[in-house]
């Protein structure tokens, strides 16, 4: 449970060390740090893994390569907040924060790690996955996307510029770039496949179309879940690790993803039930006058 660092061409081995149940978890975030700030009262884990990082402690000097492991102390008696003055240092270089995910600083003795996670959020950094890895504003423009809908009207209107009679697509055409057909419900731009992607077996991408129709925060909500899902099995013992189990695994394992796809499920069944009835004809004989869907809202 050692880490390697790679900073300027040396390579130092990191070991945490102390008495922390806590142990195992905290050497994962170590295991991606090429730094570390915090200062903590003598018997804390804080204190103790600052001196296990030594000369990479603190050091007031940081630049943009630097993933930084921040640890700060819990509601304890004597407790030390963090150092904003070696925070903003850190923030000046525009280094990324390791710090503890979602789920572990929403746990009522993490005062000091929310703490942290709201000041850091007031210098424009954001944790946009909840798995604790901290990243300027400017790098989180597209997951911003995925933060602001939450149904499909407000994805197309923020996506799409509206038009008479409905929202602008491109459906039923082809893209002259990428010679790619577009389905409905796209555009000739999001069929281009001019972003290089990077995937491995068991991935799965939506297209736009789909995500659209879904609704980003929708997608973003089940995706959040299931992370937050995966680090508790993880923290249980329950994923190939049980000699490195920190959480007991005897109670009940809490969960929403069933109500969130109970929610996106009640979403879609709305939204058709308002197209067919939008669709539908008067049946009168004399002609009438179709609405436009700004009428119709």
């Amino acid at each position: 449970m050692a880490v390697r660092l790679i900073k300027e061409g040396v390579k130092q081995l990191i070991k945490l060390s102390g008495k922390s149940p806590y142990l195992g978890k905290d050497q994962k975030k170590a295991d991606k740090a090429t730094s570390f700030i915090g200062r903590g009262s003598e018997k804390s884990s804080t204190n103790q893994y600052s001196k296990n990082f030594k000369e990479l402690a603190n050091k007031g000097t940081y630049d943009s390569t630097d993933k930084v492991f921040v640890s700060v102390e819990g509601n304890r008696s004597g407790r030390i907040s963090f150092d904003k003055e070696e925070i903003d240092k850190a923030i000046e270089a525009n280094v990324e924060f390791i710090t503890d995910n979602k789920y572990d600083r929403n746990r009522p003795y993490n005062i000091g790690e929310r703490e942290l996670a709201e000041y850091l959020e007031s210098k424009g950094y954001k944790d946009p996955e909840g798995t604790g890895n901290w990243k300027k504003l400017e790098d989180n423009k597209q997951i911003d996307l995925f933060n602001t809908g939450g149904n499909v009207k407000n994805q197309t209107k923020q996506m799409l510029k509206k038009q008479e009679g409905g929202l602008l697509q491109e459906g039923g055409t082809v893209d002259p770039v990428s010679g790619n057909e577009v389905p409905i419900g796209s555009t000739k731009s999001e069929v281009r496949d001019d972003i290089p992607a990077q995937l491995s077996e068991g991935e799965f991408v939506f297209p736009a179309d789909v995500v659209r129709f879904i609704g980003l925060n929708n997608l973003m909500k089940l995706r959040q879940e299931a992370k937050e899902g995966l680090n508790k099995m993880d923290r249980m013992g329950q994923m190939g690790n049980a000699d490195e189990a920190v959480e007991d695994d005897t109670g009940a394992f809490d969960t929403d993803i069933d109500s969130i796809i109970d929610e996106v499920e009640k979403e879609m069944a709305t939204k058709k039930t308002e197209n067919i009835e939008t669709a539908e004809e008067p049946e009168i004989s004399e002609p009438v006058k179709k609405k436009s869907i700004e009428e119709i809202e």
